[in-house]
């Protein structure tokens, strides 16, 4: 069987190098929820007195109530409020009498926390967390003997070096709830996907993906908006199967870019082989008829490089379709 193929060269050049949008839209309520469910109960536990530098303390913190969450550009800003349990040692001389032992107090407090979010490359969410502030909801007291024992200024102390615990664990959520990867790995081999665009002329479109790109996660109307972009050659196909897939190939690394083209094409040139060709043309045609300067002739459904009819060659002139 003969056919014509146009080159690599020419096809390659025929080829259209297009972007494929997909908007990215997640509602910063449902990453609250989520983080919400992740950090319950108890958070931080140090049961010693001796660690810290001998800090003469033990501490538990809790979550008492659901974490808040709003979204501006770039960041979150969370409201964290804790409930905390401290075991202080104390020695006092009052009266000339030292005395010493442990009480133990419960406080609550509101941190404010900012998490400023980017992606990587491997597609592996960045969140850098630390505390804006916090302020007391109920402050920490421990009376012995009738007399107040000041700790605040050591709970304060102890509260801003177990604060990375806190964030850490926010850095851990954030990271889980914004699973990027798979979703474009999703989209990676969906674009993959022969799709027609013709029923009629069995005509696919062939995508074959190159590259993808990411605008930054930003918050509007707290919801955390992107979008991602499949770069890829396209082209048409015609043919009566369904292409073959193009091979599988590895999600490559993320590329962030200011803004996402909206430039999508369609490769015009069509790869059609010669079976499709003849069967194609024999379904437009055959049956109707042509006029010629001297007559009408009826087209068979004979083809073979060319369309045969059982009129002599004599006849000349341009053929015009008749509908």
């Amino acid at each position: 069987m003969e056919e014509y193929k146009y080159s690599d060269k020419e096809i390659q050049n025929e080829k259209h190098l297009s972007v494929l949008n997909l908007p990215v839209e997640i509602p910063v309520e449902e990453i609250e929820a989520q983080i919400n469910n992740k950090i319950t109960g108890l958070i931080y536990d140090d049961n010693s007195y001796e660690d810290e530098n001998n800090d003469n303390l033990k501490a538990k913190v809790w979550k008492i109530s659901p974490i808040k969450i709003v979204a501006i550009d770039s960041s979150f800003l969370f409201e964290v409020p804790l409930k905390i349990w401290v075991s202080a040692g104390y020695k006092i001389s009052p009266l000339g009498m030292t005395m010493s032992g442990y009480k133990d107090t419960e406080f609550s407090i509101r941190i404010r926390l900012i998490s400023r979010i980017g992606i990587l490359p491997s597609w592996q969410i960045r969140s850098e967390t630390y505390v804006d502030s916090y302020d007391w909801i109920s402050e920490p007291s421990i009376r012995v003997a009738g007399i107040n024992i000041p700790i605040k200024g050591m709970v304060s102390r102890m509260l801003n070096r177990n604060f990375e615990k806190i964030t850490d664990a926010i850095d851990e959520q954030v990271a889980s709830n914004l699973e990027l990867r798979k979703n474009a790995e999703l989209a990676w081999n969906i674009a993959r996907q022969p799709v027609m665009l013709s029923k009629e002329y069995d005509t696919w479109l062939v995508i074959v993906p190159t590259g993808v790109e990411m605008t930054p996660l930003l918050a509007k109307n707290n919801v955390l908006r992107s979008v991602i972009g499949i770069k890829g050659y396209t082209q048409t196909i015609t043919s009566a199967e369904k292409p073959a897939v193009p091979p599988l190939q590895k999600l490559p690394d993320l590329q962030i870019v200011d803004k996402v083209r909206d430039d999508f094409k369609i490769g015009l040139i069509s790869l059609v082989s010669y079976e499709d060709a003849a069967r194609l043309a024999a379904k437009q045609f055959t049956g109707e008829k042509f006029s010629f300067l001297g007559g009408k002739i009826p087209c068979g459904g004979y083809f073979h490089r060319y369309v045969r009819t059982e009129r002599p060659a004599r006849h000349q002139g341009r053929p015009q379709r008749k509908h």
